[in-house]
């Protein structure tokens, strides 16, 4: 079972609005703690040195869904980008009993097959995002900032 985590209510206002207009600055981005979660170990080794070159100065790794679920429990998450099809649970799943206990934390989701149901699933949770295999690291950065500026 997953631990409640507080929510974040406010945002700072300048990062609010280097989000939401699209900004890449280093400067505003450090200091985010991303999980990144993807059985496939080739996956999180390069999304994970992407992710720490752009979005992030703090990246914790989870291989399957248990660890999604452990790695939520031990701490909070600026962010979270997940596989979709993983061993022990979807990330679906684990966002979807991350919503039921009144999270908001952000998702972008990554999976090889993508569908009008899983797209409209995602869009029912809220605050998430889904990117469909392979993407551009920049497609990745899009989709965090909209998230994290509320526009998602």
């Amino acid at each position: 079972m997953l631990a409640t985590i507080s929510r974040v209510d406010a945002m700072p206002a300048a990062l609010h609005a280097s989000f939401a207009a699209g900004g890449t600055s280093p400067s505003v981005m450090q200091g985010m703690a991303v999980l990144l979660a993807d059985d496939d170990p080739h996956v999180r080794s390069w999304l994970r040195r992407e992710l720490e070159d752009s979005l992030a100065s703090t990246v914790v790794e989870a291989a399957d869904g248990g660890e999604l679920e452990d790695r939520l429990n031990e701490r909070r998450f600026d962010l979270v980008v997940s596989d979709v099809q993983m061993p022990v649970a979807t990330g679906i799943a684990v966002a979807q009993r991350l919503r039921r206990q009144g999270s908001d934390t952000p998702f972008v989701f990554i999976t090889g097959s993508t569908s009008g149901a899983l797209r409209a699933c995602v869009r029912r949770l809220g605050r998430a995002a889904v990117l469909a295999k392979p993407f551009e690291i920049e497609e990745l950065e899009r989709a965090a900032r909209r998230l994290l500026a509320g526009c998602g």
